[in-house]
């Protein structure tokens, strides 16, 4: 086990193809042997048994023509009175042929008690033929000899013996051919129990080296899911020096770089809103003061002193005021991406609404054209939503200088999500610019011309990537502007009513 854990997913699929491929040959050369021996028993069957069957019925029949032809050589005593030397000759063929035969039984038979038969049927063959011998020379000699001393000595146990062997060897044919067939049987079995053993074992081998695979993939997945959803998990401990292995130290080690960079963010974003609660209380407070008082100085003294006090004072009133302003949008930018913000299905229609409340005098003074398209409901969180309208909506009419603004405000689904655009005829932005004016405290036009802090869009940036969305501008200088925006399109979502 020690071992498996230290082989490379490569060397483990290796591993398996090297088992199917030692499992194939070993299969092939058991059912070769098998079925060799299934093919031996049916040689036997068709070269010994019936060899022998068809020479043991050429010596019976040979073993009739003998006794026939000595019978009818007594027998011709009668028109010859030393008998047929003619009908002699069959019988010595008969003879000839019978020691021809036994001989070659002796050569097939392999089994003891069948050579046994044929030797006794020799020994008595050859007892009888010194008898056959003595009864030719009488008939030869003109002694006189009765033909049932012929017949009876035909009639001998040796035909007897002949049949015995006979119905023995069909007996064991019978024998053979059934043991042919069962072992056909067991061959066919046994191939069949071997293939199901080596499919038995491949699919055994895969489904281990798939399990060895898969299921760490499978636990270092749900981790992987479970840190994506911003929970707390401990990486399965794992000694494996494979590819799997790699990948789960070289994420235990992200899990806890990530875990330290998640304390420190912790950390600074709770100095983040340490500041956020003394720049809105602790500055916002002499501030207000100095404003306050700068106001009242320029109301009483203004046109009492010099111009260039005048200049002065009007200088520190702006000062304040632009301070005052600058701590407001960076609180706004803090909470933003800091607070937690629930989202819920908002009404972007009616964001949009709250949107133009809040610029209704911007709006009045420009004399501004609104277009509004109907807007879907969005999980977003409402007041962020208003905010990113509001922002968009504003610099569209600040910067419209020479002409009537015009704003046309839309959404179009496109797969799984929603494209909003603010789009507007005003002075456009140069498209080299279009990723620096997201960033906080960037500016392209002198203060003078264009008031504001620039961390308006750094704010709808924020709010945007907040909400796992996109935004991005599309604009050529003099042509107008279009911003576009995503939310998800989760299920739910629609147009609003």
């Amino acid at each position: 086990m020690i071992i498996w854990n230290r082989l490379k997913i490569f060397h483990r699929i290796l591993a398996g193809y090297i088992v199917v491929l030692l499992v194939m040959p070993v299969t092939g050369f058991l059912v070769f042997r098998q079925v060799q021996s299934m093919r031996q028993g049916f040689d036997d069957v068709a070269n010994v048994d019936i060899t022998s069957l068809q020479v043991i019925d050429d010596v019976r029949i040979q073993l009739a023509t003998e006794e026939v032809a000595l019978v009818r050589f007594v027998a011709s005593r009668r028109y010859a009175p030393k008998g047929d030397e003619a009908l002699i000759a069959s019988y010595y063929a008969a003879a000839k042929q019978i020691s021809f035969d036994l001989n070659r039984l002796e050569g097939i038979l392999t089994q003891p008690d069948a050579s046994a038969r044929v030797f006794r049927l020799s020994d008595q063959l050859q007892a009888r033929g010194v008898d056959e011998e003595i009864l030719i020379a009488n008939v030869r000699a003109g002694h006189p000899i009765d033909i049932t001393d012929a017949i009876d000595l035909e009639a001998s146990a040796s035909t007897v013996t002949a049949d015995d062997l006979s119905f023995a060897l069909s007996q064991d044919t019978a024998k053979n051919v059934a043991s042919s067939h069962n072992s056909a049987n067991q061959t066919f079995a046994f191939i069949v129990a071997t293939f199901l053993f080596a499919g038995l074992l491949t699919a055994v081998a895969g489904f281990a080296i798939a399990r060895s695979i898969s299921r760490p993939l499978g636990q270092l997945t749900f981790a992987a899911d479970r840190i994506a959803s911003d929970e707390t998990v401990d990486l399965p401990d794992t000694n494996r020096r494979d590819e799997i292995g790699v990948l789960s130290r070289a994420l235990g080690r992200m899990v806890k770089r990530l875990q330290q960079q998640t304390l420190e963010l912790k950390r600074s974003n709770g100095e983040l809103e340490q500041f956020a609660y003394v720049a809105s209380h602790d500055l916002q407070e002499p501030l207000r003061m100095v404003a306050s008082y700068t106001s009242l100085i320029k109301k009483r003294y203004q046109g009492n002193l010099d111009a260039d006090a005048d200049e002065f004072i009007g200088f520190a009133v702006d000062g304040a005021t632009r301070m005052q302003g600058l701590i407001n949008d960076l609180l706004t930018y803090s909470r933003a991406g800091n607070e937690p913000q629930p989202s819920e299905p908002t009404d972007g229609g009616a964001a949009l609404d709250t949107a133009l409340a809040n610029l209704r005098q911007a709006i009045e003074d420009k004399r501004a054209v609104i277009v509004r398209d109907r807007l879907p409901l969005v999980m977003a969180n409402r007041l962020q939503l208003a905010q990113l309208f509001q922002n968009l909506i504003g610099n569209a009419i600040k910067f419209c200088k020479d002409r009537r603004p015009e704003i046309r405000v839309s959404a179009e689904r496109q797969g799984d999500e929603w494209v909003f655009c603010v789009r507007d005829n005003g002075i456009g932005i140069d498209p080299k610019y279009a990723d620096r004016i997201f960033l906080i405290f960037q500016r392209l036009h002198r203060r003078e011309e264009y008031p504001g802090t620039g961390i308006g869009l750094a704010i709808c940036k924020k709010i945007v990537e907040r909400h796992g969305g996109r935004i991005w501008l599309e604009s050529k200088p003099g042509e107008g502007a279009a911003f576009y925006f995503t939310f998800k399109a989760e299920g739910g979502q629609q147009l609003a009513a």
